[in-house]
């Protein structure tokens, strides 16, 4: 998955996020592809899980106060779509604590959030951009917002 413009939100904040969170993913799907069964190849898996579940809570955050300040129509609908991500992240987490770190599992886990991600950024958070683009920033927005 490569980062392109249909996935831009017209802050750069934002996109550079997005940008992160898409290397991640890649990695990730480079890791089930390679010597899987190698320790090396499960702890770097468990690190990448375990930054994405992080990462995305605060991305989430900042986007959803981004697209409230700039008053974006799709703000709700972004987040439900963050809430059913986060449930479905979960639920692939629980799975791992059960049945292991299996390939079929991280496999599922890679595909949904390559899938996710690329219909996430091109259908919902592309839509901030004609909310941003000549607009000033918004006076209301939170100045001490957290830096990922």
């Amino acid at each position: 998955m490569k980062w392109n413009a249909s996935h831009s939100t017209g802050s750069a904040a934002l996109d550079q996020q997005h940008q992160v969170l898409i290397e991640y993913v890649n990695r990730l799907g480079t890791l089930t592809q390679g010597q899987f069964g190698q320790k090396s190849a499960y702890e770097e898996m468990l690190k990448i899980l375990d930054f994405l579940d992080f990462y995305s809570r605060e991305h989430f955050r900042a986007e959803e106060a981004c697209m409230h300040a700039f008053q974006c129509p799709a703000h709700q609908k972004n987040k439900d779509s963050h809430a059913q991500f986060l449930l479905t992240y979960g639920q692939f987490k629980n799975q791992l604590k059960y049945e292991g770190l299996t390939l079929p599992i991280m496999r599922s886990i890679h595909q949904y959030l390559s899938l996710w991600v690329s219909t996430h950024f091109q259908e919902i958070d592309a839509q901030l951009m004609p909310c941003i683009k000549g607009r000033p920033r918004p006076t209301d927005q939170p100045k001490d917002r957290p830096r990922l």
